[in-house]
């Protein structure tokens, strides 16, 4: 990795971030763990919530508001999910905030627990 903290993230800038991640890679995994920044000088907002799907079942994880709009900020959100057994595979879906669709979203980790 770098030692710049903005060359390790996935920065999406036109439309929401969607990751397909295949359940046999993520056994007995049971929460997502994610990581956003939020860094206002450089046009990366926090998303308005993250949504898990796995065998038609979303669930959902919102972030909470920054109250210093203008500070950088690393936020994390966990989600916690069922495998249903004809399960195949995850879909993570990273919606950007309605004021914010013209700007990015930035993720640098993403964690099976």
């Amino acid at each position: 990795g770098f030692s710049d903290y903005y060359n390790n993230l996935l920065i999406a800038s036109k439309d929401s971030l969607k990751i397909r991640v295949d359940l046999s890679d993520v056994k007995g995994a049971k929460e997502i763990e994610m990581s956003f920044l939020h860094d206002p000088r450089h046009k990366i907002y926090l998303p308005q919530k993250v949504l898990v799907t796995c065998a038609r079942k979303t669930t959902e994880g919102k972030l909470t508001e920054v109250k210093d709009d203008k500070a950088v900020v690393k936020y994390t959100v966990t989600i916690p999910f069922n495998v249903p057994a004809d399960a195949k595979d995850i879909i993570i879906t990273v919606l950007k905030q309605e004021g914010y669709k013209n700007r990015s979203v930035a993720t640098d980790e993403l964690f099976f627990n």
